[in-house]
């Protein structure tokens, strides 16, 4: 796999049959699609541990993860470049976080992040975590992650999903108590078809001056109190950003 990776250019699909993998980080690079046979078939899974160094990185535009399992002690995904996407993947109990998107855009449909898990000082294990760049995401499930499953900060950062589930979150040892979504420092988040249930805290929580959640057709239920009792387990928590286009 190393091999024909090195050897792709723009436009090349290198298909990866039945199988397990254990690999050192990947960076994918411009138009270049590595492709699974099917994600309960084919799993990757990193050499090392780490708490830093995702196992895939999408660097440049066009670079495609399709039909894949990420599993083991490192982040899943990084995301710092246009025109990425992410289709037909799950991620299992990857450290620190399942997909950081820093710049660009990036599409993911057809994905799960589950049982992430925090990084060795205690902190982190967010399912997705945005601090630039936009995610459009459709038919994505967020299931037992930690601090946060989906989390939305800074002014350039943009979510826009459909069909999303995100239940069962829980804290990290040292951060976020286990909301559903957070969304911080002019963020903006809009779901269409979600449904959020049994996190802690809160299912949704929109703070400070030009943060934005918008929900349509939105369910939130179960939220139980955070682990301290300092949160009161609210399905909607706003403090200093706004809540808008609440319907259905």
């Amino acid at each position: 796999m190393t091999a024909a990776l090195t050897a792709a250019t723009d436009g090349d699909i290198v298909a990866l049959a039945q199988g397990t993998y254990t690999i050192a980080p990947i960076d994918l690079q411009a138009g270049i699609s590595l492709v699974g046979a099917c994600a309960a078939q084919t799993e990757l899974n990193p050499t090392t541990a780490s708490d830093g160094t995702p196992l895939i990185r999408l660097s440049a535009p066009g670079a495609r993860l399709t039909d894949v399992t990420l599993t083991g002690n490192s982040p899943g995904i990084g995301v710092a470049s246009g025109g990425t996407h992410v289709n037909n993947v799950q991620i299992v109990t990857a450290q620190a976080f399942g997909i950081s998107l820093t710049a660009g855009d990036l599409d993911l449909t057809g994905v799960s992040i589950s049982g992430t898990r925090t990084n060795a000082a205690g902190a982190g294990g967010t399912g997705l975590a945005v601090t630039g760049g936009a995610a459009t995401l459709a038919d994505v499930a967020f299931v037992g992650n930690r601090g946060a499953a989906i989390s939305v900060s800074g002014a350039t950062s943009n979510v826009v999903g459909t069909d999303v589930i995100v239940t069962d979150t829980v804290a990290a040892t040292s951060g976020g108590p286990g909301q559903g979504a957070v969304v911080a420092t002019g963020g903006n988040l809009e779901l269409t078809r979600a449904v959020f249930a049994r996190n802690r805290a809160a299912g949704v929580a929109v703070q400070d001056a030009g943060s934005s959640v918008s929900l349509v057709d939105t369910f939130i239920t179960g939220t139980t109190s955070s682990a301290a009792g300092t949160l009161s387990g609210a399905a909607l928590y706003a403090s200093g950003g706004a809540l808008d286009g609440l319907a259905g």
